[in-house]
C-alpha cells in the first residue's frame, strides 16, 4: 500500500449497459491522480448514494484503490425492474465486463458486499468471468430454500416479507420502530392466505414473493441460486466474514469447504479464506452480542482485514495472509 493517503474523486451515476440494453447506474471513487487502479465492486439494492458506501468508497480510493458501487437493477438510479435474486445472475457477470472496460480499471476486479451484496457476488461467480479476481462476501446464506426461506422446511414468514417490502418500498416499515400500527400486531400476522400479505402490507402483488410460496420444495426454482451446486464454474478465491449469532455461520463453512474441494481453478481452491467469530449480521464493530461481552479476543477490525486479502488478491502483496497459520483446516480463522 502506497504511504500517503490519496485525494479522492468521484464519477457520479456511470451507466453500465447489460446484455438487454437495460443501464444500470454506478457511482465510483479514485484516487484523483494515476491510474489504472485495481478495482473493487459492489453491486446493492440499498442505494449507491448512503453513507457506508460513500464511506467506504472514499476510504478504498485514498488507499490507491477503485471502488464502484452500483444500484441494482430497478433500484434507486438503475433502470429496469427489481426482482430478487436471478437478474443478479446476467448483471453480475455483465457489470465485470463493463467494469474491466473502462480507462480507470487496471483489470484485476475483487468484489465485495454484506447479506445481498455478497449474494449478488456468488449468484454471477460460476459464469466464470475472467475479470472476476476474487470476492469478499459477508453474512450470506448458499441455499436460499433451506437457509433462508424454508428453514427446515418452514416457511420463514417474517424474514421473507420484510425483505420483500424492504425492498419494494425503500422503507424498513415492517421492522421499523413506527411499524407497529400496521405490522407488529395479531390481526396483520393471522392474515390468510400468506400468498396474498403482499398486498396487505403495500397494496401490490411483489412477483417475486409470489413465487417463493409458490415453489414450496427444493425445485429446480430454487437449485439455479444454490451455490453448493455451482463451485465447479468460480474461477476466484473468496474471503468470508461470518458470525456465531448470525443466520449464516454454517454456510460460511460449507461454502469454505465446497470450494476447497471443487472450485474451478488452483487458486480458487486454496486460497479462501473465513473469519467467524462470536458476532451477528451486522458489521462485527464491537466485542459483545446482546448482554454477553466475548472479551478483547472478540474485537476484530474487519476492513483492515478485507485490506489485507485485497493487497493480497489485486496487488500481490502478502503480508502473511497467504500462509496457512490456523491449523487442519486451511483459511480458517476463529
Amino acid at each position: 500500500m502506497p504511504g500517503a493517503l490519496r485525494e479522492v474523486r468521484l464519477l457520479h451515476g456511470l451507466r453500465g449497459r447489460m446484455r438487454d440494453g437495460v443501464r444500470l447506474s454506478a457511482d465510483v471513487y479514485l484516487p484523483a491522480s494515476g491510474g489504472p487502479f485495481p478495482t473493487i465492486l459492489t453491486r446493492t439494492p440499498y442505494e449507491s448514494g448512503r453513507d457506508v458506501f460513500i464511506e467506504n468508497g472514499i476510504w478504498w480510493a485514498e488507499r490507491g484503490y477503485a471502488f464502484v458501487v452500483q444500484d441494482c437493477r430497478g433500484r434507486f438510479n438503475s433502470e429496469g425492474v427489481f426482482h430478487a435474486y436471478v437478474p443478479e445472475i446476467e448483471d453480475g457477470y455483465d457489470t465485470l465486463e463493463w467494469v474491466a472496460g473502462q480507462a480507470w480499471c487496471d483489470g484485476k476486479i475483487g468484489m465485495w458486499g454484506r447479506s445481498y451484496g455478497g449474494l449478488t457476488q456468488w449468484l454471477s461467480a460460476p459464469l466464470g468471468s475472467p475479470h472476476l479476481t476474487c470476492m469478499a462476501s459477508h453474512v450470506i446464506c448458499d441455499d436460499h430454500f433451506g437457509d433462508c426461506h424454508y428453514l427446515g422446511g418452514a416457511f420463514q414468514l417474517l424474514l421473507s416479507l420484510a425483505a420483500a417490502v424492504i425492498w419494494e418500498t425503500n422503507l424498513a416499515i415492517v421492522t421499523g420502530r413506527q411499524a407497529a400500527r400496521l405490522f407488529q400486531n395479531p390481526k396483520f400476522w393471522a392474515h390468510l392466505p400468506i400468498i396474498e400479505m403482499d398486498e396487505r402490507a403495500i397494496g401490490r402483488k411483489i412477483p417475486y414473493w409470489r413465487e417463493w410460496l409458490e415453489h414450496p420444495t427444493r425445485d429446480e426454482y430454487w437449485r439455479r441460486l444454490r451455490v453448493t451446486d455451482q463451485y465447479g464454474g468460480v474461477t476466484a478465491p473468496a474471503f468470508q466474514q461470518g458470525g456465531w449469532y448470525d443466520a449464516y455461520p454454517g454456510s460460511a463453512l460449507r461454502i469454505h469447504e465446497g470450494m476447497t474441494a471443487g472450485a474451478a481453478t488452483p487458486r480458487a481452491r486454496t486460497q479462501n479464506r473465513t473469519l467467524i467469530g462470536p458476532w451477528s449480521h451486522e458489521v462485527p464493530e464491537t466485542r459483545t452480542v446482546g448482554d454477553l461481552d466475548f472479551g478483547p479476543d472478540a474485537s476484530v477490525d474487519v476492513r483492515e482485514e478485507e485490506r489485507r486479502w485485497f493487497d493480497w488478491q489485486l496487488r500481490g502483496v502478502d503480508d502473511g495472509i497467504g500462509v496457512n497459520r490456523h491449523g487442519k483446516c486451511p483459511g480458517y480463522r476463529h
